[in-house]
């Protein structure tokens, strides 16, 4: 009787575990929009219009989101959908570090001044741009400050942040607002 009861028991963590193996680790690029800016920001366009006014969805920008970034919380949709590693492609602009002019956000010592793509292969309705946050990894701050201003960067990054802006003086434009960090530079 004993092991009945015990294999009984045993079924449901087993059950458990193999189902949170199918969904594949937070790290892992499984989607294409992992390895892609356009696709990604496609995704998240579609994200917003399907879950639109829905609660605990797709969250409004902050003052904190705008000015130097905001982590999301992981228990909003966006953030299940989208809070993974990823591979983007960009063009560094520069490297700032905390100033009265460059706020950064808390815990950081370093940003990045990344130009993202914007060839679209078709113009995305009601679509006013992406803000993009990008902080590194502590340990490649000095390989990001020696790379050349104008240089094609690919690197990974965790995102940690995705809100939406509702731009009415622009006409009803939606503008995303997405925090990336521990971005670091691939070879």
């Amino acid at each position: 009787m004993k092991r009945i009861t015990i294999l009984l028991l045993a079924v449901p963590l087993v059950l458990t575990a193999c189902s949170g193996a199918s969904r594949g680790s937070r790290t892992e690029l499984r989607e294409e929009w992992q390895t892609s800016w356009i696709k990604f920001v496609q995704e998240v366009h579609d994200f917003r219009k399907q879950h639109q006014g829905e609660s605990q969805q797709v969250p409004t920008t902050t003052w904190n989101m705008t000015s130097y970034g905001q982590r999301v919380p992981e228990d909003w949709g966006i953030m299940k959908r989208f809070g993974r590693t990823v591979e983007f492609e960009g063009t560094l602009k520069g490297t700032l570090r905390p100033s009265e002019k460059n706020k950064l956000m808390e815990g950081q010592s370093m940003k990045l001044d990344l130009a993202m793509p914007t060839d679209f292969p078709k113009p995305l309705e009601e679509f006013g741009g992406v803000l993009v946050h990008a902080y590194p990894k502590s340990s490649t701050e000095a390989t990001w400050e020696k790379a050349p201003v104008g240089a094609k960067v690919r690197f990974r990054a965790t995102i940690t942040g995705v809100a939406v802006f509702d731009m009415p003086i622009r006409g009803g434009l939606y503008q995303y607002h997405v925090l990336l960090e521990d971005a670091e530079p691939l070879q």
